[in-house]
């Protein structure tokens, strides 16, 4: 359980950290926003993991389906890329801006881990410098980001796994718990169908030389 509150509190603190570098990212470049988003393609959605912004009615939605974003695509790319809106990209596409977009270029950086893209950055400026004039500040950025993103996810991996075995050994005393057999077999045939994506689960018992079904759960058929 120490090991849980402690990755608990590492994630707490990148999350932190990952604000604090995209603000820091904002100033280096002069962008008037700078916001970082998850790619999720088994939901097909972007997902916002933070953004900064100097801009008062600039308001990010926790998430956005892909063919809904202008940023479809963009996560299949390796390399950033420069856009400039009203040419490449419609103003009223960057839906975060509840009035006039106050933009007029907007760089997208994919972020890989194990080679897959899983997430975007985004930096939004009024003058076309990010990769040109700013171009070091944006390289530090990427580096420190990635490395950032790869902690997050090594984090995640691990506290998904702590946490299996931490229901699994909540699932054992469950099982050896008080009861008659009749009462513990149900309970262990109910534990084991819920390990189960699908499929089913039968108990068998040997009884006068053959094997007979006493119990089953979801999908048996006989």
């Amino acid at each position: 359980m120490s090991d849980l509150k402690n990755d608990d509190a590492a994630l707490r603190h990148y999350k932190s950290v990952v604000k604090e570098v995209l603000s820091l990212v904002r100033k280096a470049t002069g962008a008037k926003t700078v916001s970082l988003h998850w790619v999720n393609r088994s939901r097909k959605q972007f997902v916002l993991e933070s953004a900064v912004s100097d801009v008062a009615h600039a308001r990010f939605a926790d998430r956005q389906a892909m063919t809904d974003s202008y940023l479809n695509g963009f996560d299949l790319l390796t390399r950033p890329v420069t856009l400039e809106v009203g040419k490449d990209v419609a103003p009223a596409a960057l839906t975060h801006y509840l009035e006039d977009c106050p933009v007029s270029y907007v760089t997208i950086q994919p972020l890989e881990y194990h080679r897959d893209v899983v997430a975007l950055a985004v930096i939004e400026t009024v003058t076309e410098t990010v990769l040109t004039d700013a171009k070091s500040e944006f390289a530090s950025f990427t580096v420190a980001m990635g490395h950032l993103l790869v902690t997050f996810l090594e984090l995640s991996e691990r506290t998904n796994d702590e946490q299996q075995w931490t229901d699994y050994e909540a699932m054992l005393q469950k099982a050896v718990g008080r009861g008659d057999e009749i009462t513990l077999l149900e309970r262990l045939v109910d534990q084991a169908s819920s390990l189960l994506p699908t499929g089913a689960v039968s108990l068998l018992v040997r009884a006068n030389g053959t094997w007979q079904v006493v119990l089953n759960r979801t999908g048996s058929n006989h």
